[in-house]
Parts: C-alpha cells; sequence; structure tokens
C-alpha cells in the first residue's frame, strides 16, 4: 500500500512540473546535475581502456609535447595504432592541468558536457517546438539513462552528440541573429574531430539542410535564405570558418587513404595511423537493410550487451520513453503526410519539404524563410542519424547521434497529449507517474548492483595492485598478466596512466607484438612486462588476475600474495 501511495506521489509531483512548463527547466538542470555528480569518479569504479588511453594522451601532450607515439599535437590520435579521435583530448586538458592525471580529470569533460546538454537542449527545442515540449525535453535527457550513463565515464566518441547539440542550438538561432551561423560552422567541424561518424553525418546534414531549402524556395518561387541579403555574408564567412576548422581532419583523411606520409600544419601532426583505420571499422559492409534491422532491434530491445551502454531492463530512455519515440516520429510522419496531400490539393507545386516536423511544433514565424530552416533540424537529425546507423555496425556508441532525436520526439509525443480532459490528465499523469517509477529504479540500481558488475568490466583494483607492486623495495621487474592480449584489456595502457610513463622513455623501449594491426599490444616497455615468462624469476614481482594456473606456478614458487579486488600481487619475501 506505501509502494502504491509512493508511485502516486512522484507521479503527482513530476506531472505537476509538467503542468508548469516554466518550472522544467531549473527542475531539469537540478535533476541533471545531481544524478551525475553523486560519487561521480567512483562510479564506474576502475578505468575502461579507452578512458585510460585518451587520458594518458591528454597528459603527455599537455605536460611533453607529444603523443605515445610521439607525434607532437595529432589532430588524430594514432593510440592503438588503428587511432583515436582527439578532441576530447584535448578538452581534457583544462582540468588535467588543474587538478592532474586521474580518473575523475579524465571523466570530466563528459561530465561537463552532460551538463551544459541539458539547458541547450531546452533551448534548441524551445526555438522549434514551444516552451512545453522544450520543458518536457530537458526533463527526458536529464533523466534518461543513455545520458546519465554516458555523462559519468570517458569514452571520448561520447561528445559528438553534445557538440552537434550545440551547433545546431546556434544554427536555430540564427533565424533572428544571422551571425550565430558562425559558430555552427566551427562547432560542426569540431564535430569531425569528436567522432568517426560525424564523417558522413555532418556533410549529409549540411548538404539536405541545403537542398531542402533549396526546393521550399523554387516550391514557392523565391530564393533561398542563405542567398538574401541579410545572410549571404554570414552564410558565407561560416562556410569558410566550417573549411578551415575541418580542414586538417580533411587532410588527415586523404593522408590516410591515399597512403601519403604524414604532414605538420601549424604545429600540429596529420598522422598516418599504423594499423588500419578504425573509423573505417564503423562501416559495417553488410546490406543497409541488415543494417537496419540492427538497428530496430537494438533500439526495440534497448540493450547491445555491453554493460557500459546500457543497464538491462532500462535501456536507453526506458520502455516508456522508447515507446513515446516512436508514438512521436509516427505521428509527425503523418501530419506531414496529411500536410504533403493538402498542399497537393491546394497547389500542386508546393509540397511541405521535409516530413517529420514535431507534432505540436508552432508554425514557422513570419518573418522570412529561417523559420522554416529551424523547424527542419531535429527531422534532418533523426534522417541523418540513421542514415549513419544504414552503414554501420550497430552498438550504443555508433548510433549515439541518434538519440538526441529520440528524445525530441518522445517530449513532443507527450506534450501533444491533451492537458484538460479528465481523460488526458489521466494518461499523462500516468505516463509521468511509470517514467518517474523507472527513473527511481534505475537510479538504485546504477549505483549498487551495476557499480559492483561494472568495476569487474572497468580492471577495479588494477591501479592498487600495480602501485603496490612498484612500491615495494628492491624489485625492478613488473610482470603484469590477465589477457594483455585482448583490445578490452590491455594492461599496458592503464600501466601508462597510473604510472606516468614519460611518452619518450616509453617510445625507447615499447616492443610491440604484432606491430601494424589494428589492435597492437605492447609486450613490454620500461621494466612493465605483459604476460608471465615461462621460468618464474625471484626478485621481480608479479601481477595477476583471478586464473588459477597462474596463481598455483607462482604460489610453487615460494611467493607471497597480497590480494586485491579482481587482482594479487606476488613478491618474493627474501628477496
Amino acid at each position: 500500500m506505501m509502494k502504491t501511495k509512493g508511485r502516486i506521489q512522484g507521479g503527482k509531483i513530476l506531472f505537476s512540473a509538467l503542468s508548469r512548463p516554466g518550472l522544467l527547466p531549473g527542475l531539469a538542470l537540478m535533476i541533471g546535475i545531481l544524478v551525475r555528480v553523486i560519487a561521480f569518479g567512483a562510479v564506474p569504479g576502475g578505468l575502461n581502456q579507452d578512458e585510460a588511453s585518451i587520458g594518458y594522451e591528454a597528459w603527455a601532450i599537455l605536460y611533453h609535447g607529444i603523443d605515445r607515439t610521439g607525434n607532437t599535437f595529432p589532430v588524430h590520435l594514432v593510440s592503438w595504432g588503428s587511432g583515436q579521435n582527439a578532441l576530447y583530448a584535448y578538452l581534457s586538458m583544462p582540468f588535467i592541468a588543474l587538478f592532474g592525471l586521474s580518473v575523475t580529470t579524465t571523466r570530466m569533460v563528459n561530465l561537463v558536457l552532460g551538463i551544459l546538454s541539458i539547458p541547450v537542449f531546452y533551448g534548441l527545442v524551445k526555438q522549434v517546438a514551444g516552451k512545453r515540449t522544450a520543458g518536457a525535453a530537458a526533463l527526458v535527457l536529464a533523466t534518461c539513462p543513455w545520458h546519465i550513463i554516458l555523462s559519468r565515464w570517458g569514452l571520448e566518441s561520447n561528445i559528438f552528440p553534445a557538440v552537434f547539440l550545440f551547433a545546431a542550438y546556434f544554427l536555430a538561432k540564427s533565424r533572428s541573429r544571422p551571425w550565430l551561423l558562425l559558430p555552427f560552422g566551427i562547432l560542426s567541424a569540431l564535430c569531425l574531430y569528436a567522432y568517426g561518424t560525424a564523417y558522413l553525418f555532418v556533410p549529409l546534414f549540411l548538404l539536405l539542410l541545403a537542398l531542402t531549402e533549396a526546393f521550399r524556395a523554387w516550391s514557392s518561387r523565391s530564393l533561398p535564405w542563405y542567398f538574401t541579403r541579410q545572410y549571404l555574408a554570414p552564410v558565407t564567412v561560416s562556410g569558410l570558418a566550417f573549411l578551415l576548422t575541418a580542414l586538417p581532419v580533411i587532410l588527415f583523411l586523404v593522408i590516410n587513404r591515399t597512403g601519403l606520409p604524414e604532414m605538420k600544419l601549424l604545429g600540429f601532426t596529420l598522422p598516418l595511423l599504423e594499423g588500419p583505420p578504425r573509423y573505417t571499422s564503423i562501416l559495417s559492409g553488410t546490406p543497409i537493410f541488415e543494417n537496419l534491422a540492427a538497428l530496430f532491434k537494438l533500439l526495440w530491445n534497448q540493450d547491445d550487451g555491453l554493460l557500459w551502454n546500457t543497464l538491462p531492463g532500462f535501456g536507453h530512455l526506458y520502455p516508456v520513453g522508447l515507446f513515446l519515440a516512436f508514438a512521436g516520429i509516427t505521428a509527425a510522419l503523418i501530419k506531414w503526410l496529411f500536410q504533403k496531400v493538402r498542399a497537393l490539393r491546394q497547389n500542386p507545386q508546393r509540397v511541405p519539404a521535409v516530413p517529420l516536423s514535431a507534432s505540436g511544433s508552432p508554425p514557422p514565424a513570419p518573418g522570412g524563410p529561417p523559420a522554416s530552416m529551424a523547424m527542419q533540424i531535429f527531422p534532418l537529425w533523426l534522417i541523418c542519424a540513421v542514415a549513419v546507423a544504414a552503414v554501420s555496425s550497430i552498438n550504443t556508441n555508433r548510433i549515439n547521434i541518434l538519440f538526441p532525436a529520440l528524445v525530441f520526439y518522445a517530449a513532443a509525443a507527450f506534450s501533444a497529449l491533451p492537458w484538460k480532459k479528465l481523460q488526458g490528465k489521466l494518461l499523462k499523469g500516468s505516463i509521468a507517474g511509470v517514467y518517474c517509477l523507472f527513473f527511481i529504479i534505475f537510479l538504485v540500481t546504477y549505483f549498487t548492483s551495476f557499480a559492483d558488475q561494472i568495476r569487474r568490466e572497468f580492471n577495479a583494483s588494477f591501479d592498487e595492485a600495480l602501485v603496490y607492486a612498484i612500491s615495494l623495495p628492491g624489485y625492478r621487474e613488473v610482470y603484469i598478466s590477465g589477457n594483455a592480449n585482448s583490445p578490452y584489456i590491455q594492461p599496458y595502457i592503464r600501466t601508462l596512466f597510473y604510472t606516468r610513463e614519460d611518452p619518450r622513455a616509453y617510445l625507447d623501449t615499447r616492443v610491440y607484438i604484432n606491430p601494424g594491426d589494428e589492435f597492437q599490444y605492447v609486450e613490454s616497455f620500461g621494466r612493465f612486462h605483459f604476460s608471465l615468462p615461462e621460468n618464474i624469476r625471484h626478485g621481480c614481482v608479479y601481477i595477476t588476475t583471478a586464473d588459477p594456473a597462474e596463481k598455483a606456478r607462482l604460489v610453487r614458487g615460494g611467493f607471497e600474495e597480497a590480494v586485491f579486488d579482481g587482482y594479487s600481487v606476488y613478491y618474493d619475501p627474501g628477496f
């Protein structure tokens, strides 16, 4: 009885807020900050290999001017050999400079951008769909599992949605202030340094934006807004800014497509990757319909099998959020079809240019074509994100640009429901209550059972074992085992991260097992070795996982054991 009463109260509180759009931005930001900063750096525990890589690269470039492959200020990191996006590393440098290299500072970029995304998302949706939908959108973004999870750990590719969101915000605001197209152009180009899927998404978005406006202008016998006197100069400057900002990454792609040697440009390195470019592995090579089927399956199940992306049972948007997103897209598509039929009947030469305008969106404001341009942002966003998914190997990270559009359509569907009649209030109150219940249970799960599971996935306590091992007096060689040849483990990068090894010393002593592969495995550097020797030697320290065979070998050799959560350190007490 008490549980039911609490559920009703939660629904009433959320429903009351939703009925007052002015309260929603502040409520969304407050909740968003709270659920992102609690136990930040501790949950998820441990350190993912991509986090360790981007954090070490940022530290190395900041203090030594080179990455771990010796490149000075690279526009794209060579990293494992196949590349890693560089923007996150450069954005991390202020936090590392102020507070040092740590798990917390490595994750700060996603935390800050995740929090900033909430008011920016509100501002963008307000431009295209009004305050009520904007408030609901901000609240959904602040509370949905996908965005909470990505804000709390440091996967570098997860800044792509935030950077493009900021770009889209300036695009929408340029309706009234044309020169805001300049930051739109710069931020759109910066997306190309955030994640490889942007190589397709951003040009396609810009192309469709130009084509839909050209079609609208042609059907109304007018000039496209970007050719009008008010916008011609801002559009030209924005285009030049985009090209100049994007030029280094464009040249980087040309180098790695043609095999040309690396280049230097204004002090930055445009590297030739040592292995097959990782960004090409995003492209699946499978038929488009198979990829779209995989996309639908992932969205329907809301789970890609990777614990660091989704919690089973909660998914990306909770079941109720996904239902609302599909409902919003369906309603918007039906609305566009009706508009198309009506327009054809009234004037065969005038057809709505872009489908999927949000349900409940206000009509284009008087004052010129740019009003219609802002209305196209989320339809084009959705279309381009699906196009990226259609040619990609699907997982949550690779379609991360899709989720802001889904959040928008979920909020649009919820806002389109009637408020005044009793049935509408009951329906909205029920949806709000169920969503609130999912949110609360998600938080409890995230900070309890999930926290325990993700610690193992992120190799928690490796740092404790490593620090203990290297603090033992008199020992020179350190042997570290435990799936060293797995792209998901690679203990060498965590060793670099926690020891702050000088990148030049690392380069002088590094030995690869498989040079030239997509993921180059390091056999050793300095005094660190990443597999147990065939013959166990005294005078060395050994760090192992809970492998019974390895443990038996070391125990038989007379080594003492220091146990950590998931790791053991073996040393010779008589040495």
